[in-house]
């Protein structure tokens, strides 16, 4: 696991590593989400209170102020500002990227493949 932010110990920004296994979003590949909730718990996180991005190669980013809809497969983006809440996003080969606002206390982060950075994914989400 690779951890981010170091310097500011109030949140987890973490990214799992090919040793924990796959973790796709598809609809009936039970051993990704077995992985993702190993994972989950590992880092200390409660499966109720992640909410996740698909893969959508796009530039649509969300405001995320609830886990009420745990899986979002059409954004690349997320971000929020609800304590307890964890985010996160699935990639591949493309580039994850994590940003936080200390004072607002915002954290955000993005699905990063080509077709969402030529179209304004890193925009979007700082928008």
């Amino acid at each position: 696991m690779l951890k981010f932010f170091s310097n500011h110990p109030e949140i987890l920004a973490v990214m799992s590593l090919r040793s924990d296994g796959s973790m796709r979003l598809i609809k009936g590949d039970e051993q990704s989400f077995a992985n993702r909730r190993t994972f989950l718990e590992k880092i200390g996180i409660s499966e109720k209170n992640e909410v996740s991005a698909g893969m959508a190669h796009g530039n649509k980013v969300k405001i995320i102020t609830s886990s009420n809809e745990r899986i979002i497969l059409e954004y690349d983006g997320l971000v929020t500002k609800t304590p307890g809440l964890f985010i996160s996003i699935t990639i591949s080969d493309c580039i994850p990227i994590f940003f936080y606002y200390p004072k607002e206390k915002i954290i955000a982060i993005a699905h990063a493949g080509w077709r969402g950075i030529t179209t304004g994914i890193v925009e979007n989400t700082l928008l």
